[in-house]
């Protein structure tokens, strides 16, 4: 048995241009799983790095085998710097016990009360545009998202304006986004840029702390996510959540629920735009389904396709495009023993575009989803959200708020393309398109 899996001999063919990522990434790891197989292996700077494309390999590393699979320290530990993001996205030992707390609060019957709130504020913002307005679509849902994330999890502009949240969120991910040039600058570093972050992060935090204490001296008062967490208790002891805990997991939520459904919806209106067919086939859904009234909780089962776009939109531009672990001693991964220390990566993108599971993977078809696709794939065929017990929390809450937003957004517009420039994908921390993607939006009669 060889010892390493197979792979190029040159790291750069595996990673692409680490200067510029962009679509080339994207191709250079396809193209390593088409040539080497389901797990491939390069050496980088003396270090061993493996990127899997297998369901069954996936699955071992996000369930089975976990115990020997953990988030990078490297950068997992600059995001929680940056981010303080604390039980949500870092290794823990009570991460299990926050998670088993704040389950119950994160249902979809609870989030399902968001949808008023969010169909509000979609109508509010869509209010603003004109006809045949070129806008940059991916900032305008921007500015939507952090609006509705502030109002369902710290109801409306409790403590901090809807701007100041914004501002925070921004330097955060330009932070992250930069994380991935190959020389950076350590967060303690007081460049400009950083002292910027630092100052607006902890304008943020000061906010969220005092409206946590606001809320444990005056409880039931508000209906929000916050209100929803502060409550939650451990069945077994009924123990609840320190306002650390809180702090860091309202935080996670924020900037999670914010970024995701942003860049679902920009390259789900992208793609509609492309697909005339399917764009029509939302459209006579809409209208069938809600006859020019405004969207509701119960109309949300009734609207397949919409909920088929959002699964095809996903699956072909996953926000989160790839995961990432670090082996401990002793893994075993497809038969092959993995070098303790190594980083392994998992990509949706990829999975969610291999022709073993998917015809016509390349292919926007929502259709594929109506006739039980979802059941006859494997599991890990299809993750946009992870898997194991780092499932993103706030996923019910992205998924209510993708399919309220764009329900209501389709149902009053159709969207076009402002120029036929290309349209790239940039795979950072998630998957934006590289350069601003300008719709004209046209209101429908």
């Amino acid at each position: 048995m060889p010892t390493h899996p197979p792979g190029p001999p040159n790291a750069w063919a595996f990673l692409g241009d680490i200067r510029e990522p962009s679509q080339r990434r994207l191709d250079a790891m396809r193209s390593a799983v088409e040539t080497y197989g389901n797990i491939v292996s390069v050496r980088l700077l003396g270090r061993r790095y493996y990127l899997i494309n297998h369901p069954d390999l996936t699955r071992a590393v996000l369930v089975d085998d976990a115990a020997h699979y953990h988030r990078t320290p490297g950068q997992q530990a600059d995001r929680a710097r940056v981010l303080e993001m604390g039980k949500v996205t870092h290794e823990r030992e009570d991460h299990r016990r926050i998670r088993r707390i704040i389950q119950p609060a994160m249902t979809p019957a609870r989030m399902s009360v968001h949808v008023e709130p969010m169909r509000m504020m979609a109508s509010e913002h869509m209010d603003k545009w004109q006809p045949g307005q070129s806008i940059d679509i991916a900032e305008d849902l921007s500015r939507l998202t952090i609006r509705i994330a502030a109002r369902c999890l710290f109801d409306a502009e409790t403590g901090v304006t809807f701007d100041e949240f914004g501002a925070v969120l921004k330097l955060a991910q330009d932070y992250l986004s930069n994380m991935n040039r190959a020389i950076k600058l350590p967060i303690w570093v007081p460049t400009r840029d950083h002292m910027r972050l630092w100052s607006a992060w902890g304008t943020l935090t000061k906010s969220i702390r005092s409206m946590i204490a606001a809320r444990r001296a005056a409880p039931g008062q508000h209906h929000d996510m916050l209100e929803n967490i502060l409550a939650a208790a451990d069945e077994s002891d009924g123990a609840r959540l320190t306002d650390k805990e809180v702090e860091d997991t309202m935080i996670g939520l924020l900037i999670a629920g914010h970024e995701t459904t942003a860049t679902l919806l920009t390259w789900t209106l992208y793609l509609l735009a492309e697909h005339p067919d399917a764009e029509a086939a939302l459209h006579r859904e809409l209208d069938n389904v809600l006859g020019g009234r405004a969207v509701t909780p119960d109309d949300l089962p009734r609207l397949p396709y919409v909920d088929a776009v959002i699964r095809e939109s996903m699956r072909l531009y996953p926000p989160a495009w790839a995961l990432t672990r670090r082996a401990l001693a002793g893994a075993n991964l497809g038969g092959y023993a993995i070098d303790e220390g190594a980083h392994v990566f998992m990509s949706p993108y990829l999975a969610q575009r291999d022709a073993r599971f998917y015809d016509d993977p390349d292919t926007f078809r929502p259709e594929r989803w109506l006739d039980g696709l979802e059941k006859r794939i494997p599991r890990y065929a299809y993750f946009p959200f992870g898997g194991g017990s780092h499932i993103c929390t706030g996923q019910f809450f992205a998924w209510i708020e993708a399919q309220t937003l764009l329900a209501a957004l389709c149902a009053r517009w159709r969207f076009v393309r402002a120029d036929d420039a290309p349209v790239r994908p940039r795979p950072l921390i998630t998957m934006f398109p590289a350069d601003p993607l300008l719709m004209l939006p046209m209101q429908r009669a």
